[in-house]
């Protein structure tokens, strides 16, 4: 189990005890442990910050001069090194799946409040900045509430603007319906701590079901808050 942070230009792995596992150093170019796969270390700029993103590369590329190598990966995303506590890849399977895992805890209330409703921790990602998209409302109202119908909800302590508005009715046997949505509007969520996406669906035995689709949370959110949200959302 590593922790990794930035400091300076690198990303610095170090052991439980503080000491230096590994930094690794933009335009670097090393292997992992048991020689799996080449790594490349680009510069990249994520969430409005410096950060560093693992490309893989085969053995030949890896003696390519720097601006042909650049060129090559430029729109490749990789494996983007996030500050966190969790692994760096030592096998094939690990390699695969992207170099450096972060590692939650069983002790994390976000972590427990998941598992003990059955949601995948997959839908938790970890940011240094949160810049995220999500929706807001649908076509679920009292006048179509028949199979299928949806309606998005967001919970977010950041600031928001409207990308897209919603699209309302506008013809309709009721006057009442036409005040209803069509279609949910596009929300832009910059800042905060945290920002949950939840998704309402009418099924065909005629209930409602609320599933959350996707958690961002930064280093510095609540989890207990964040854990308070997601079993109120799912009571």
């Amino acid at each position: 189990m590593l922790h990794g942070q930035y400091s300076g230009k690198s990303f610095v792995l170090r052991n439980e005890n503080g000491t230096v596992y590994k930094a690794i150093s933009p335009h670097s170019i090393f292997m992992v442990e048991n020689g799996v796969a080449w790594y490349y270390a680009r510069k990249i700029i994520w969430g409005r910050k410096r950060m560093i993103a693992l490309i893989r590369i085969s053995g030949s590329q890896k003696n390519l001069p720097l601006r042909e190598l650049r060129e090559i990966t430029q729109f490749q995303k990789g494996c983007i090194l996030k500050p966190g506590r969790g692994y760096l890849a030592t096998s094939s399977n690990s390699a695969r799946n992207g170099v450096w895992k972060i590692e939650l805890g069983i002790e994390n209330p976000i972590t427990i409040s998941l598992k003990n409703h059955d949601i995948p921790l997959k839908i938790l990602t970890v940011v240094n900045e949160i810049e995220t998209t999500v929706y807001s409302g649908g076509n679920l109202c009292r006048h179509n509430n028949g199979p299928g119908a949806y309606s998005y909800n967001y919970y977010s302590d950041g600031n928001t603007g409207v990308l897209r508005g919603p699209v309302y009715v506008n013809k309709s046997k009721t006057v009442e319906h036409q005040q209803c949505q069509s279609r949910e509007a596009t929300i832009c969520v910059i800042g905060g701590t945290y920002c949950l996406q939840t998704l309402k669906i009418k099924a065909r035995n005629g209930k409602s079901y609320t599933n959350i689709k996707r958690i961002v949370i930064t280093e510095q959110t609540d989890k207990k808050e964040v854990a308070s949200i997601i079993n109120k959302i799912m009571e």
